[in-house]
């Protein structure tokens, strides 16, 4: 069964390999998925905040309306009709306010999730290109080898040229009496 499954899917075996390499290079290195996880779990966190904080705010300026009305209705200690009026005019207010914030906070999450995407975009573009870029710098440090040892050839070449012009080829001769000495011994055995 493992062999069909082998042969059948021959790619899946390369790809592991593949991505025990990468997080080999990087242990910290969080996946794609887990990013964007984080990233879905902070936006949710931060709405679940905003949201129990404006039922709490709501709430607050129910109860003081609820207090105005109570007042109102007793005798002695009627509200005037203004303050009613200007206080459900500052709770139309801060509902607008909220709603405004609330918009606010999302277009800023949205865009750090943009700025959060293509910081991994551009991480996973650096370690896809950073083996080829490992060759070409090991091309051109090569190429640059290769021209220095040129250039030593060359110097080497034109302060041997003027000396070999200035004497001609020279042959190597012998040093004198060692003939003599040859056919001394010789002529002893």
């Amino acid at each position: 069964m493992g062999s069909a499954k082998r042969r059948r899917f021959p790619i899946i075996a390369p790809l592991k390999r593949m991505k025990a390499i990468f997080s080999a290079i990087k242990p910290g290195r969080k996946s794609r998925a887990e990013q964007k996880a984080d990233i879905r779990d902070r936006q949710m966190t931060a709405e679940h905040q905003n949201m129990q904080y404006n039922v709490l705010h709501n709430e607050h300026l129910q109860e003081q309306l609820r207090k105005l009305q109570q007042d109102q209705q007793e005798p002695e200690h009627q509200a005037p009709e203004e303050q009613l009026q200007q206080l459900i005019l500052q709770q139309q207010r801060l509902l607008q306010q909220q709603g405004r914030e609330k918009q606010q906070k999302i277009q800023q999450q949205e865009n750090e999730q943009q700025l959060e995407q293509q910081q991994i975009d551009e991480q996973q573009q650096q370690i896809e290109q950073q083996p080829e870029q490992q060759l070409e710098q090991q091309l051109e440090q090569q190429q640059q080898q290769i021209e220095q040892q040129q250039e030593q050839q060359q110097q080497i070449q034109q302060q041997i040229q003027p000396q070999y012009d200035a004497e001609g080829p020279q042959q190597p001769q012998p040093p004198q009496g060692a003939g003599d000495e040859t056919m001394d011994a010789f002529q002893q055995q």
